[in-house]
C-alpha cells in the first residue's frame, strides 16, 4: 500500500517535471545576484560567486542502469587532476535540468561533476545500485589524471542525499576520498542499505545537511537522525535549518534551479551554494572554514545551526517515524 501510493506520487510529479522541462528547454536562465565583495576581493573568491570555469557536459552508459545515462561535467579552462562531486538527485530528476544553474556553479568552481539517473519505480536497491554503477562508469570515462579521486565530495537532494551515506562507504571501499571526504544532504529522505544502527564512514568524513522549514515532502529528523549515526565526531557534523523569508521560499524544491516559478533566485546562491561552497573549500583548502553558514544575506531570516535542529516543519508526506522508514527514529 505504502510503496504504491508513494508511487503514484512520484510518477504525477515525474509528469510534470518532464512537461516544465520539455516546454523551456533552452531558456537562458537568470542568475541571482553575486554575493557582494569588499573592495580589491575578486568575486570568485567569495564563497557563493560563481568561479572561473566553463563547463562542459558528456553523456556516459551505465551499465546498472541502460535506460539512462550518466551526465559528466568537466570544468574548462581548469586544468589539471580536479576534485570530484558525486551528484545525487531527486526522485524523478534522472535529466540535469532540474539543477541546471546549481551544477553551472559547482562546474565553475573547478569540480568534476557525476550525475547519474535512476529509475522511477521505487527499489532502493536497484536505484543504489544505479547510482553507484553511474559513479563507477563516469569516472571511467574520464582520463586517470583529469580527476582527483584522493579528494571527493557528494551532494544530494532528497531521495538522492538519503542515498549518500551508503554511496560514502562504497567509496570508501575502493580508496576514493582517502586525503579528503566532504557530503553535503539537502533535505535526505531515508537512508537505506546502511541497517538500522550506527552508520561506519571514515573518521576524516566530513557531513552538513541543510533542511526547509516548509518542507511537506520530508521530514527534518530524518537528516537529524541520519547525522546522530555517523560515525564520524561532532564536530565533523553540521546541520542548517533554513526559514522562510518573504518573498523567499523555503521548501524542499528549493535547491532546484528550473525556471518559474522555482527558478534560482537569492535563496538559491545564499542557502544553498554558499553553504556547499564553504563546506568543501574548508574540507579541501582550509578557507572558508569560519564563514558564518547561517547568514542568508541582507534583510533575510538567519537558518538555525547546530546538531539537532528543530523539527518545525509541517507533517511530511516522507516522515522519519513512517514504517516505510528503514530507520528508527531517535527520541
Amino acid at each position: 500500500m505504502g510503496n504504491r501510493f508513494y508511487g503514484q506520487r512520484t510518477i504525477r510529479a515525474a509528469f510534470t517535471a518532464a512537461i516544465l522541462v520539455i516546454g523551456l528547454a533552452g531558456c537562458e536562465l537568470p542568475q541571482p545576484a553575486a554575493i557582494p565583495v569588499s573592495p580589491g576581493v575578486r568575486g570568485s573568491d567569495v564563497a557563493g560567486n560563481d568561479g572561473p570555469c566553463g563547463s562542459t557536459r558528456t553523456e556516459v552508459f551505465n551499465p546498472q542502469q541502460w535506460e539512462l545515462p550518466t551526465f559528466v561535467f568537466e570544468p574548462t579552462g581548469c586544468a589539471g587532476a580536479r576534485p570530484v562531486i558525486f551528484f545525487g538527485h531527486g526522485y524523478t530528476a534522472s535529466f540535469t535540468e532540474a539543477y541546471r544553474q546549481f551544477i553551472d556553479h559547482l562546474v565553475s568552481r573547478g569540480y568534476v561533476v557525476v550525475y547519474p539517473g535512476y529509475q522511477l519505480e521505487f527499489d532502493p536497491p536497484k536505484q543504489y545500485a544505479a547510482m553507484d554503477g553511474g559513479f563507477v562508469a563516469g569516472i571511467a570515462s574520464l582520463p586517470a589524471d583529469r580527476v582527483d579521486l584522493s579528494r571527493i565530495g557528494f551532494i544530494g537532494h532528497s531521495f538522492g542525499a538519503g542515498m549518500i551515506p551508503r554511496m560514502m562507504q562504497l567509496a570508501d571501499g575502493r580508496g576514493w576520498g582517502a586525503t579528503a571526504m566532504w557530503a553535503v544532504s539537502l533535505s535526505p529522505a531515508w537512508s537505506f542499505l546502511v541497517g538500522d544502527g550506527p552508520i561506519a564512514v571514515p573518521s576524516h568524513a566530513r557531513v552538513l545537511t541543510i533542511s526547509y522549514e516548509d518542507d511537506f515532502f520530508v521530514d527534518t529528523q530524518i537528516a537529524t537522525e541520519m547525522l546522530r549515526a555517523l560515525t564520524i565526531p561532532d564536530a565533523n557534523k553540521q546541520q542548517l535549518l533554513i526559514h522562510r523569508s518573504w518573498p523567499y521560499a523555503s521548501d524542499h524544491l528549493l535547491p532546484l534551479t528550473l525556471p518559474l516559478p522555482i527558478s534560482a533566485d537569492h535563496m538559491d546562491r545564499w542557502a544553498t551554494w554558499r553553504p556547499i561552497d564553504a563546506w568543501a573549500g574548508c574540507t579541501l583548502s582550509g578557507v572558508w572554514c569560519d564563514l558564518d553558514l547561517a547568514d542568508m544575506g541582507p534583510g533575510v531570516a538567519r537558518a538555525t545551526i547546530g546538531l539537532g535542529v528543530p523539527d518545525i516543519g509541517p507533517p511530511a508526506i516522507v516522515e522519519c517515524e513512517s514504517i516505510m522508514s528503514p530507520r528508527r527514529c531517535w527520541p
